[in-house]
């Protein structure tokens, strides 16, 4: 019984640890990379807005073709949703929706994905003219979660600053707009 009562101790007392811990964890982690195109910002950005065009440089989208998708309104607009489920479970469902609009200057995403748990992330993509014809390209990942949940960031926030997805991806949407005439 003193075993029991001992362990049920020590358990309680890394569940406390735990949860004190995620008071003092920040709620938001954020990766951004940049890029320099050869393109003027019209073409970089008539490009970068259209969610349905992002499977065609970001690898988490790329990773599997046999995907189910539902859209409503138009796509590079306020407003525009498209609801995929890939077929892995890896990826599993999500919702991508455009939030915010200026149009050669910013486009915002939030994306609701649904496997296990609800996690939110935002997607920033910035454009800004170096000159007439060279555009420098931003694309920000933030990821956000509540307490006690916010724990989980501490392991994401690693995992996120080690992959290397965000700059392949990024060098991808690079070689894809420069090869565009």
């Amino acid at each position: 019984m003193k075993l029991i009562l001992k362990l049920l101790f020590v358990l309680i007392s890394i569940a406390t640890m735990v949860l004190i811990s995620a008071l003092f964890v920040e709620k938001e982690i954020s990766i951004k990379e940049a890029i320099t195109i050869q393109k003027p910002i019209d073409d970089v950005f008539n490009y970068v807005r259209y969610i349905d065009q992002q499977h065609t440089y970001f690898s988490w989208q790329s990773k599997n073709k046999k995907k189910k998708s539902q859209k409503k309104n138009s796509d590079g607009t306020i407003g525009y949703q498209s609801t995929v489920e890939f077929n892995m479970e890896s990826t599993g469902k999500g919702q991508f929706r455009i939030t915010e609009l200026i149009p050669n200057k910013l486009i915002k995403c939030d994306f609701v994905c649904s496997t296990n748990q609800q996690v939110i992330a935002t997607l920033t993509i910035t454009t800004e003219p170096e000159s007439d014809s060279v555009t420098v390209l931003a694309i920000e990942l933030s990821i956000t979660e509540t307490y006690p949940r916010n724990i989980q960031l501490l392991f994401s926030k690693m995992n996120l600053l080690e992959s290397p997805h965000l700059q392949k991806s990024v060098e991808k949407l690079k070689d894809l707009i420069e090869s565009q005439e």
